[in-house]
């Protein structure tokens, strides 16, 4: 395998793996975005630049902290390496993401999205005493 094939190879680990995830995410990113956005073409927007990045950051990781100097002795080492690097680009790119989106959401919203569990209703004081009178 020449220097140029193994580049291209870690680029797509890098690709494959980012497309996974960005298959997985989008479809549960975009109502809490679409919540947060008010609109629609707002979601959309904030969705595909979340895609993008999802996808541009462990590629840039890959592309800056692998190596070039290929060697059939190295090629599984430069292999994690360049996995590594993938999902080292995607935890940072998911972690911004999700601190961004938390604050984004107000403290008292009520949980609407579909397949989670229903708020707690608050504790008040007709459910503390439960109409046992002393």
């Amino acid at each position: 395998m020449n220097v140029w094939t193994f580049f291209l190879l870690q680029m797509a680990i890098s690709l494959f793996i980012s497309g996974v995830v960005v298959f997985v995410l989008s479809p549960a990113l975009r109502p809490i975005l679409a919540d947060i956005c008010g609109a629609d073409h707002r979601a959309r927007f904030w969705v595909t630049y979340s895609n993008v990045m999802m996808v541009l950051v462990p590629l840039l990781v890959v592309i800056f902290m692998g190596e070039l100097q290929y060697s059939e002795e190295r090629t599984l080492i430069l292999l994690k390496r360049a996995l590594g690097g993938t999902i080292a680009g995607l935890i940072v790119t998911l972690i911004i993401m999700s601190r961004q989106i938390t604050r984004s959401i107000a403290p008292d919203q009520p949980n609407e999205l579909p397949g989670l569990l229903p708020p707690t209703p608050a504790k008040t004081s007709e459910n503390t005493n439960s109409g046992i009178s002393s």
